[in-house]
């Protein structure tokens, strides 16, 4: 099973001013999706960067999603990560074994096949 996975961490928490520098990112609000065919899991979290060792301070305006993404997971660490790949892959797993998988609000949800059964009518027995 492949899973293609998908950071978003676009949202964070800044310090006005930390005595050194301003707008200083110091919290992610992050998301982590895989998709597997049409099955998706997901992890959601919040993860506190250390920037008492910034040596190179950055500005705001400056800051990529690709260096967020790269701050998130250095900051967990590669243990962390995995383990959290591997709750999404569960996720898929258990999707692919039942009826249940989850939708974004605004997705068009997959087309659904239902079979339908003929309903046998019941006849009244006449009296002889």
């Amino acid at each position: 099973m492949e899973i293609k996975y998908n950071w978003e961490c676009k949202n964070v928490a800044v310090t006005k001013y930390d005595g050194k520098n301003i707008h200083s990112i110091h919290e992610v609000n992050w998301a982590l999706v895989g998709k597997s065919g049409k099955s998706t899991g997901f992890a959601i979290g919040v993860e506190k960067l250390n920037t008492s060792k910034i040596k190179k301070f950055r500005k705001f305006n400056s800051i990529t999603h690709k260096q967020i993404i790269e701050w998130v997971i250095n900051s967990m660490g590669e243990e962390k990560v995995e383990e959290i790949k591997a709750d999404i892959t569960d996720q898929i797993k258990n999707q692919e074994q039942t009826d249940t998988y989850p939708l974004t609000i605004g997705e068009t949800p997959p087309n659904v096949t239902i079979k339908k059964t003929k309903k046998k009518k019941l006849t009244k027995k006449k009296k002889a």
